[in-house]
């Protein structure tokens, strides 16, 4: 389905406020009442921002400064922040503004996604009908539409959410339950996960109890997502209309982890839109984009118990990726995957998923160039595909799922219990089939490390 150009106005303005959210105390400090975003992102000192801050205020920059975009963005003025809301909200749960077009009237909304500490909640949100971090985020929009229009929003004017990552999770969840949902006109999800069985229930339980056409409020979202992202398609439930999807061009983003990254989707112009001759198309997944759906597919035929094993011990090895395992053992909220949850991720979560590249060689033999963007010779994509199917036929006989064994302990590695699941492997998958699955480990531990250090 085409797009009409009123949305896509809304898509491509809404992208930028949620990078601009995404710059977190960068952004809420240069944010004064009333100042326009051209004013606010001029005052952003790029010097104090990391190499990854940078990059999402360089696509900022160059949106604003493209042809007429100045004028759009001069006519938006700042109007809240979860940071210094009257309102006390803490900094971790909730991140997230609003503004509004001093012109047209229309308000945006914008969360911004996930960031330490907050991973292991998008684990707990496709498992429970409300997380803490979705609550805390509804309950933030909720009071400033209370509060700071409690006289009613602008004449004229629509209300729009968006946010990317957790924050397009949070937007939706709050276009689904809200107590001032009938307000909203139009939600944009970037790269957002979806939700559980119980949200969905829950949803059209309400619905039907206030006697509400569940369509009404489903057809206002719309999920924008890059052609490889990985993050999008988790959870049992999307919950946005096929025809509201739209997958996005990502042909900068080299490397897993840029597949995610929210200013990979657009160039100065805008957004990367698909698009024939007729305009903007729903467009068509990438490889990683068409395993994430595949591996959707598979888990909404996991057991319940499978399904949160997997759901937590995923999202646990990202939080503790990201770097915040240490910082995060002081934050209670924070709730890693238990160990009986490790282990039966690796008994029976991980083994399945691997089992899905066994009937997909062709997205498996991509699967290595793509995640590290290293073009290896066909020799090694073999070994290293014949390798994980290995290790997917070995580990569901040698994990104990009644094993009080964690191979995340507070947010750090247990390397000793990692050590010794591999170790333990060896005899029978082999060092010489493991051999392929080490070299590149340990090839993209080398290029992260020469990267870190030619941009310091």
């Amino acid at each position: 389905m085409s797009m009409d150009e009123e949305t896509k106005r809304y898509a491509e303005i809404s992208h930028v406020l949620e990078q601009l959210v995404e710059l977190g105390t960068a952004f809420s400090g240069a944010a004064l009442p009333a100042a326009s975003i051209t004013k606010i992102v001029h005052k952003i000192d790029r010097n104090k921002l990391d190499d990854t801050e940078r990059a999402v205020y360089d696509s900022i920059c160059a949106t604003i400064n493209y042809e007429n975009n100045k004028e759009i963005y001069d006519n938006i003025i700042f109007k809240d922040h979860s940071f210094k809301s009257p309102g006390n909200f803490d900094n971790r749960q909730v991140a997230a503004a609003f503004f509004e077009d001093k012109y047209s009237g229309d308000v945006y909304f914008s969360a911004r996604g996930t960031g330490n500490y907050r991973w292991p909640d998008n684990g707990t949100l496709m498992t429970v009908e409300e997380s803490l971090l979705q609550g805390k985020t509804c309950e933030y929009f909720d009071y400033v539409i209370g509060h700071i229009y409690k006289e009613g929003l602008p004449e004229n004017g629509n209300l729009i959410l968006a946010g990317h990552s957790k924050g397009g999770n949070d937007a939706q969840y709050i276009t689904l339950f809200s107590k001032h949902r009938e307000l909203i006109d139009i939600c944009f999800n970037f790269d957002g996960p979806g939700f559980s069985d119980e949200a969905r229930n829950r949803f059209f339980r309400e619905c039907e109890e206030e006697g509400i056409d569940p369509n009404e409020i489903l057809n206002k979202i719309y999920g924008i997502v890059g052609e490889n992202d990985f993050v999008f398609n988790r959870g049992r439930n999307i919950m946005i209309p096929d025809e509201n999807i739209y997958y996005v061009s990502t042909p900068d983003a080299k490397e897993f982890a840029n597949f995610h990254h929210a200013h990979f989707m657009s160039s100065p112009s805008g957004l990367n839109w698909q698009a024939d001759g007729n305009g903007i198309i729903n467009g068509e997944p990438g490889t990683i984009g068409k395993l994430s759906i595949l591996l959707q597919e598979m888990e909404r035929e996991f057991p319940k118990n499978v399904y949160e094993a997997s759901s937590m011990s995923i999202m646990s090895i990202i939080e503790m990726g990201l770097g915040a395992g240490s910082e995060a053992r002081d934050v209670e909220w924070v709730g890693w995957a238990t160990p009986e949850q490790w282990q039966l991720f690796l008994k029976e979560g991980l083994p399945t998923m691997l089992d899905l590249l066994r009937d997909n060689p062709d997205l498996l033999h991509e699967l290595p160039d793509l995640l590290f963007d290293i073009n290896l010779p066909p020799i090694v994509t073999d070994a290293i595909a014949g390798t994980l199917l290995d290790i997917a036929s070995w580990l569901p006989h040698h994990i104990l799922v009644d094993s009080t064994t964690s191979f995340i302990v507070g947010g750090n590695a247990n390397w000793p219990a990692i050590g010794a699941l591999i170790f333990s492997a060896l005899p029978e998958i082999g060092l010489q089939k493991m051999l392929p699955i080490l070299f590149l480990m340990a090839s993209a531990l080398v290029v992260k490390h020469l990267s870190t250090h030619s941009m310091a």
